[in-house]
């Protein structure tokens, strides 16, 4: 545990945390970015960092990479696993371009050399 307890208010991690969050795609990565805390583990903010930066370089420079349709589903899948319960048109209609999209995500990357993007 970092102290002191608003160490990252002092420091202003928290307006980052906040202009990252404004930056998402979806509300996962605005959940995740919200999620994000100070970290002194070198090892943990490269792997971050290389993460990101990958994904980056997808979003700026490769050509037909899908850059939306990027929906929170958790919701609607959760709700289909009570009997008799079931999503509403406006869930279905996303959960069918959220699938779109991993689609070809996945078709994206299977042109690709395995060692060019490592995460």
């Amino acid at each position: 545990m970092i102290y002191p307890a608003n160490f990252e208010s002092k420091i202003g991690f928290d307006r980052i945390r906040d202009l990252l969050r404004e930056r998402c795609l979806s509300p996962m990565g605005i959940e995740k970015a919200g999620s994000i805390r100070f970290s002194d583990s070198i090892e943990s903010i490269v792997k971050d960092l290389s993460a990101t930066s990958e994904f980056q370089y997808l979003l700026r420079f490769e050509e037909n990479f899908p850059s939306d349709n990027y929906y929170s589903i958790s919701d609607s899948l959760n709700k289909i696993r009570i009997e008799g319960t079931f999503p509403e048109v406006r869930e279905i209609f996303d959960l069918k371009r959220s699938l779109e999209t991993i689609k070809s995500i996945l078709n994206f990357f299977k042109n690709k050399n395995e060692t060019e993007y490592l995460f």
